[in-house]
Formats: structure tokens, C-alpha cells, sequence
């Protein structure tokens, strides 16, 4: 997906992230992964989504569908329907595929707490970073990448360093489909 912001000096910045290979992998029941929790909310995930354009004095309405594989292969129909006001024709299908993410990442997420602050390599870690997470009593069956959609770093009285992640799929920042699910064995 695309990213818009702004630059430092006001003008529009439109940007595509890129692709974050693993930085730190782990696994249940191995130093440093204290523990993982699933965070699912089924009522927000839909089979279909669709997005309409609005309907001008030049133009007619467009849409665009994008289709959940993993439900409707189930049998499953759940859609959405959403105007879309401010996308033109070309830019609807990136809008629809934005709101399929958003969808993923707020259905779809996993809460992590690991010791220490840093990765092998000694980086801090951080938002956005990719991690690798194997972890079967949190329904993630296989070597599944995450990003870390945010990350607390704790301090304790007695001197203890823990990091609490809370983690989203990849697909979720770009409209994509997993090609399988973690809790998929």
C-alpha cells in the first residue's frame, strides 16, 4: 500500500514502505518469549468488500470488490459496502484494498511479551520491524512474520527489561490475502 504524509515542508509525500525482512525470530518455550496471546474479532472480518465512487454531474458511480478467499472458500458470505468519497475510478481499488488491511489489522491481532529491549544483532526494537513468531498455545502453528504495530519497552524496580509487542500480519498494511493463516496447520 501506499503511505501519504507530508514533507517538512508542507507538500504532499506519498511513499510505498519497504518490504521488512525478520529481525528477530521466536519461539514458544525458548528464551527470550515470555508469552503470546491471540486477539481475535470475527465480527469485523467480511467476505467482500466493496467500494463506490461518488456519483458526479460528469461521471457515474465506479466500484471495485475485493474478496476474502479465506472466508468464501468456507461458504461464507459476509460483505461490506462503502462509499468512498474522495477516490476517483483509479483510485479505488488501492482505497478498497487500504480498507481490507485495516480489516486484518483490527481482527487479527497477537499481544507478545519478550525479556530484554534489543534484537540478537543489539537494535532497539521498534515499530514496524518484522518478527518471526512460532508459538502453537497462541494458535500460531508454523514460522508465521509479523509486524509490530507497537511495541512498549518496560523497565522493572529490580532492574528487569521486557518488551510488550502488539503485532499485526503483514497483509494488513497493503490490502493483500495471506497466502495461509498462522492458526492454519
Amino acid at each position: 500500500g501506499l503511505f501519504l504524509s507530508n514533507s517538512h515542508d508542507g507538500s504532499l509525500l506519498i511513499y510505498k514502505p519497504k518490504t521488512e525482512s525478520v529481525r528477530a525470530s521466536f519461539k514458544q518455550g525458548e528464551f527470550p518469549l515470555i508469552s503470546v496471546t491471540p486477539n481475535f474479532s470475527s465480527q469485523g472480518m467480511y467476505s467482500h468488500i466493496t467500494g463506490y465512487s461518488k456519483t458526479t454531474s460528469e461521471s457515474d458511480s465506479a466500484k471495485y470488490t475485493w474478496e476474502n478467499t479465506f472466508l468464501t472458500k468456507k461458504g461464507v458470505l459476509r460483505c461490506l459496502g462503502k462509499k468512498i468519497d474522495d477516490a476517483t475510478e483509479g483510485m479505488l481499488e488501492s482505497s478498497v484494498k487500504a480498507l481490507a488491511g485495516e480489516m486484518f489489522a483490527s481482527c487479527v491481532k497477537y499481544s507478545m511479551s519478550v525479556s530484554g529491549h534489543r534484537d540478537k544483532d543489539g537494535k532497539v526494537y521498534r515499530k514496524n520491524m518484522a518478527v518471526s513468531v512460532n508459538a502453537p498455545g497462541a494458535e500460531i502453528f508454523k514460522d508465521t512474520k509479523f509486524l509490530v504495530d507497537e511495541v512498549t519497552l518496560k523497565r522493572s524496580d529490580n532492574g528487569g527489561l521486557t518488551a510488550d509487542f502488539s503485532l499485526v500480519l503483514p497483509e494488513s498494511r497493503d490490502g493483500s490475502l495471506p497466502e495461509a493463516f498462522p492458526w492454519e496447520e
